[in-house]
């Protein structure tokens, strides 16, 4: 990346994998300088979006409620990012999806103040390229998509007996993180198969994660970990 950088000219770069928020503490070892601006999103959506892509897999006797997997790796994510964050102090930001999608300039400014740089909305709007210009969305051709559509795209993908298992399992993030469950707190105590997979769904994970990075094998067999930094890398459109 520093010589990409140094190719094109800039003093700085930026690099956007989600699976990043596992290893904080070692890119921060490696870079200590690094900033991290943690872009969360409402977990719902980022379930609706991986349930788009067919991307994380409950196990074979869950496979009716791989949604609620999906949900479940969400929560995962952020909280070990947002762990991992207490002990970055002024070098850790955190920003909502959706204000970006609302209020772009208020919060690009914000975002620019953290990392010293000055991020003009209307001049970021004429030099786009790529996914800035185009967003690489889960959902593009879909005759209702827009970026405002985006967001609460779950109660459209969802059934509601669906979003009261995400709810009952996740609630606690999506409240700590600003977003509320909208099912009815008598509705919200997890069921024994909900239970059991907030329980094994972070094992599995944990369980692939380290046989990607201590093993041949792992590296060989667990593609679906490798393809998913692609997929949740489209900015969990």
């Amino acid at each position: 990346m520093e010589a990409i950088a140094s190719k094109q000219g800039v003093e700085r770069w930026a690099e956007c994998t989600p699976l990043h928020l596992l290893y904080i503490p070692l890119i921060k070892k490696l870079m200590p300088d690094a900033l991290i601006v943690h872009i969360i999103r409402d977990g719902r959506d980022v379930a609706a979006c991986l349930h788009r892509m067919g991307w994380i897999r409950a196990l074979p006797w869950d496979r009716s409620r791989d949604f609620l997997a999906r949900a479940i790796f969400w929560g995962c994510l952020v909280e070990r990012g947002r762990r991992h964050a207490q002990a970055l102090g002024p070098d850790y930001m955190e920003v909502h999806y959706e204000d970006l999608v609302r209020n772009p300039r208020q919060t690009l400014e914000c975002v620019g103040k953290f990392i010293e740089h000055d991020l003009d909305y209307h001049r970021i709007q004429q030099v786009a390229l790529e996914t800035v210009r185009t967003p690489n969305s889960s959902f593009c051709g879909d005759s209702y998509e827009t970026a405002a559509n985006s967001i609460g795209r779950w109660r459209r993908i969802f059934t509601p007996s669906q979003i009261r298992d995400i709810e009952a399992s996740i609630g606690h993030l999506l409240t700590d993180t600003g977003y509320p469950p909208e099912s009815p707190a008598a509705e919200l105590d997890p069921s024994l198969a909900v239970r059991s997979m907030s329980v094994l769904c972070p094992l599995c994970l944990d369980a692939r994660l380290w046989l990607k990075s201590n093993t041949p094998l792992g590296r060989i067999a667990d593609r679906r970990i490798e393809g998913l930094a692609s997929c949740v890398d489209q900015r969990f459109q």
